[in-house]
């Protein structure tokens, strides 16, 4: 009789598992943003929320909790109930780089979160301040082995994207440039515009209107291909350093146990909205391209990634902070 009973209720919370997804969504929804607001990456976050209040026809609202690479995001991300009404923009500082760039992060990436769509992705910019007598990647290798450790080069942060694609560059072009680290691409673009660092892989949104006002000189973007918004510049890779490639991406993720069902409609969605012209235009302007995939392609690309950056991050002597 017990095993009747169990069985049952067994079946009564499946049932109520799937009716809860199919009916899904019955209330709003809140999407966390990691970084603040204003910036690219927020701006995506708005709006994904504008398209899926209007296709899912529930209200959803973006809240900001930066703070800490994104650990914060995080941490409330994995503590909300896996119903779908609490989902997160994540970085890959969020789900590769800080497990190693940061001392107790709290959060398994692979075992607290359920994949739902890649997003998109935003190559980095080689940009030198005019000063620097370089006009190309190889120039700029050159100058950099002629005079070790005198470039400086700027970065948002230890162990952060715009680091270690600076570090990997130096690893594979035998060079050495000084890290200046700063709390975010804001005073990073200040100093790099005053000529006080002299080289920074910048992000798209903060690094191409200098460079378009003829105030920053740009060298290459680090993708595989050349990007939208700048079709006419060489990647690192044709620029003379064959294999080079260095993306920062962003995906939508939800707390683990996420019903596949909700998942699926959240990816369906996302992919439709990948695909708008209006959406792929309005980004690429600011640097980023669109990286459409399925819940099991970004689940594979963290499994990859980790032990990838934590080689990257052990040979470049980076310890957490």
């Amino acid at each position: 009789m017990h095993h009747i009973v169990r069985i049952a209720t067994a079946f009564t919370f499946l049932f109520a598992c799937v009716a809860q997804a199919q009916d899904y969504p019955t209330k709003p929804i809140r999407l966390f943003s990691p970084l603040p607001a204003g910036g690219m990456v927020d701006n995506f976050a708005r709006s994904l929320a504008q398209h899926f209040s209007e296709s899912l026809r529930q209200p959803v609202t973006v809240e900001n909790r930066t703070g800490a690479s994104g650990t914060l995001a995080a941490d409330a991300t994995v503590r909300a109930p896996a119903d779908g009404y609490t989902l997160l923009l994540a970085t890959q500082a969020i789900m590769v780089l800080n497990p190693y760039a940061q001392k107790n992060v709290s959060y398994d990436p692979q075992k607290d979160f359920t994949p739902v769509s890649p997003l998109f992705y935003t190559p980095l910019y080689v940009i030198v301040h005019p000063s620097v007598p370089a006009n190309s990647i190889r120039e700029l290798i050159a100058l950099a082995r002629s005079q070790p450790d005198k470039l400086a080069y700027a970065s948002i942060g230890q162990g952060t994207s715009v680091h270690l694609a600076t570090e990997v560059f130096m690893s594979m072009t035998n060079t050495r440039m000084v890290h200046v680290p700063y709390k975010g691409t804001g005073p990073a673009n200040i100093d790099l515009l005053a000529g006080r660092v002299q080289v920074m892989f910048s992000g798209g949104g903060t690094g191409l209107p200098p460079v378009r006002a003829g105030k920053l000189k740009l060298l290459a973007s680090t993708a595989e291909r050349r990007t939208i918004a700048t079709p006419d510049t060489l990647t690192v890779a044709e620029a003379g350093v064959p294999g080079y490639e260095s993306i920062a991406w962003f995906a939508l993720v939800g707390p683990a146990g996420l019903p596949s069902s909700i998942v699926e409609r959240l990816h369906r969605e996302t992919a439709v909205m990948q695909k708008s012209r209006a959406v792929i235009d309005t980004f690429a302007t600011a640097g980023a391209e669109m990286l459409p995939g399925t819940p099991s392609e970004l689940a594979a690309r963290i499994r990859k990634e980790l032990p990838l950056f934590a080689k990257i991050m052990k040979d470049a002597g980076i310890n957490p902070e």
